[in-house]
């Protein structure tokens, strides 16, 4: 069966699809042997919607999601660093504030990663709606779930994976600091890291 590679945007996947000589096919879409490549969309729902969507049209061996990630502080991690995801965290601003309370999902708001293994270090990964952009919020998240670096995507990508019974994982770049200067330094560090982590995923997989 097919491998799966997906990420939020096209320029966080189209230097891997390159890197191995994919096919573009259209828009944030490459086909090589063996394997397809993705662009989800940016945030939770839309990455849940279309991986779901993919994932029910085609016979996927498993999922492989790479990009980018703000790190929340206290755990050591530096910007510039290549982490791989253990399990991913859903949470909502407004509970951690005590406005509101979770209510039970399907699967739970902790979905394990599969097996494969990258040899980078192992991170758990949150994602809400929004992002994070205030310093104690950032501290506040870290401290109710234990993650130590926030994705937009990720926990859609694993609840899709999971409905669908399919192993999934993550490499991720680490391009921000999360809260007040959070998407300033995304957005001067996105492209680079997003690079480097397509570039150590083309290696080991070409292996």
């Amino acid at each position: 069966m097919t491998l799966l590679i997906c990420s939020a945007i096209d320029a966080e996947l189209s230097p891997l699809a390159a890197l191995l000589n994919a096919q573009k096919i259209n828009e944030g879409h490459y086909k090589a042997a063996g394997m397809e490549f993705s662009a989800l969309g940016v945030g939770v729902l839309l990455a849940a919607l279309k991986l779901a969507e993919l994932l029910a049209k085609s016979q996927y061996s498993e999922v492989i999601f790479t990009g980018s990630a703000g790190i929340y502080p206290g755990h050591g991690l530096e910007m510039g660093q290549l982490v791989e995801v253990n399990r991913a965290v859903l949470f909502d601003p407004s509970a951690e504030q005590g406005q509101g309370h979770y209510a039970q999902l399907q699967g739970g708001r902790q979905i394990p990663a599969g097996p494969r293994r990258f040899d980078l270090p192992r991170v758990a990964a949150a994602s809400g709606i929004a992002i994070t952009s205030d310093n104690q919020a950032a501290k506040r998240i870290t401290q109710s779930h234990g993650a130590q670096v926030e994705n937009l995507e990720l926990f859609g990508v694993a609840l899709a994976a999971w409905q669908a019974q399919k192993s999934w994982s993550a490499v991720l770049g680490l391009t921000n600091q999360v809260g007040r200067q959070g998407q300033k330094e995304w957005k001067a560090n996105y492209l680079e890291l997003g690079g480097k982590a397509c570039r150590f995923l083309a290696d080991k997989l070409s292996r």
